[in-house]
């Protein structure tokens, strides 16, 4: 069973589901830059964010369709091994892209689709959509972008070599991380169609330290959604199981990650009724924003100088089903690498009001760090909210 997917008037493809407002959403034009960059002057000014990020307000310009992107890659190499400090715009990137060691890296109005299915399963822990694959945490940005692998099962879409099946593409991505890397500014950009939207374990150098100390990193009026869930039909007897996350953080650095949607309104959750099961929703599997301190590979890396605020989650799970666990922000504490995170905060977040009451789970190490954290009420067009009152936060971890 596939997402279902229908055209934007623009020529922009996303996916439905029961929960979607596609109809409403359809018929609504997407906005330009000059209008994202209004709804980011109103946040600013709120101190709170003002609109539900979407499809809309993320991902490609009007006027741009993916069959209007000029082609770059054929998903089995490193595409843009030079890629900066000339950016790119208004490209279809089958492959993976690696910021250049000759100075900073933007890409523009583009769809990044990744690697390869066959390629991403071969090599999970170095593939992704962008991936930094040294220390040095190369500089990069980028803006109004689509960060989807589905472009490998989209005919329309032309694929190199042709389009994946939809159960062998969800079986080799089942491993598939998004965003690897440290230093680096999206905003306004999709990222879905991986089990890890973000997964991010940087060790910096002391000068590369101090220059994000002046130019931090940010994920700023992103939409991060519907990560990939997959279990064979022989799980658990196999291995075939996965969780997923909107974002996972194991070492980040000086990072804002403000004014985005974590999940969004589609709440199909038919999925988990299927063999094999899979993600249909907005939702995630394990957390929208699971941080632990893991192996920090030297002193600097350690997680620090982090700020999560004013974001929504919106998270959509069946009463005792694996999603239906899985909290909003999951911060545990790790005993074997100790990290008090003591200049780091989540504050001022949103989430929409949920029946299981998973919103916050945090160990008690960090009571601190957490405020703010509140419950709102949806409005029936999805685009607007009330607010309720503080949600509740769980201590364990």
């Amino acid at each position: 069973m596939s997402p279902v997917w229908y055209a934007h008037p623009d020529g922009y493809l996303r996916a439905g589901g029961t929960g979607e407002l596609g109809p409403a959403w359809s018929d609504v034009p997407k906005i330009d830059a000059a209008g994202r960059a209004a709804l980011d002057a109103a946040c600013v000014a709120a101190g709170q964010i003002t609109y539900v990020p979407s499809a809309v307000t993320t991902g490609l310009l009007p006027g741009t369709g993916p069959l209007n992107l000029s082609p770059l890659g054929d998903g089995t190499t490193e595409v843009a091994a030079t890629w900066g400090p000339s950016a790119l715009s208004e490209r279809m990137v089958w492959g993976q892209l690696k910021p250049s060691a000759a100075g900073a890296s933007s890409i523009d109005n583009s769809w990044v689709a990744g690697p390869r299915p066959d390629i991403v399963a071969a090599n999970p822990a170095s593939t992704g959509y962008i991936r930094e694959t040294s220390n040095l945490a190369r500089v990069w940005a980028a803006t109004n972008c689509v960060f989807n692998a589905w472009a490998w099962t989209m005919p329309e879409l032309n694929p190199p070599g042709g389009a994946w099946d939809v159960e062998e593409f969800l079986f080799l991505m089942k491993q598939s991380i998004g965003i690897r890397a440290g230093r680096f500014q999206l905003s306004n950009c999709e990222i879905t169609g991986v089990q890890d939207g973000f997964n991010i374990a940087t060790t910096l150098t002391d000068a590369e330290t101090d220059e994000l100390v002046t130019n931090p990193a940010h994920v700023r009026h992103c939409w991060v959604h519907a990560p990939l869930f997959y279990r064979g039909p022989l799980y658990p007897s196999q291995p075939e199981g996965t969780h997923s996350d909107d974002q996972q953080w194991s070492r980040v650095m000086y990072l804002t990650n403000e004014y985005n949607l974590l999940g969004g309104p589609n709440d199909d959750l038919s999925g988990y009724g299927l063999t094999p099961s899979r993600e249909t929703s907005d939702g995630w599997a394990n957390a929208g924003l699971m941080v632990k301190q893991e192996a920090p590979g030297s002193a600097l890396g350690y997680t620090k100088a982090c700020t999560t605020r004013r974001n929504i989650f919106w998270a959509h799970g069946p009463g005792g089903a694996v999603e239906g666990n899985g909290y909003n922000i999951n911060h545990a504490y790790n005993p074997i690498y100790p990290n008090a995170m003591a200049d780091c905060d989540w504050t001022d977040n949103l989430h929409v009001r949920r029946a299981d009451g998973h919103y916050v789970i945090r160990s008690s190490a960090y009571a601190g760090l957490h405020s703010g954290h509140t419950i709102i009420d949806m409005d029936p067009d999805g685009q607007g909210w009330t607010v309720a009152e503080a949600a509740p936060i769980t201590s364990g971890g």
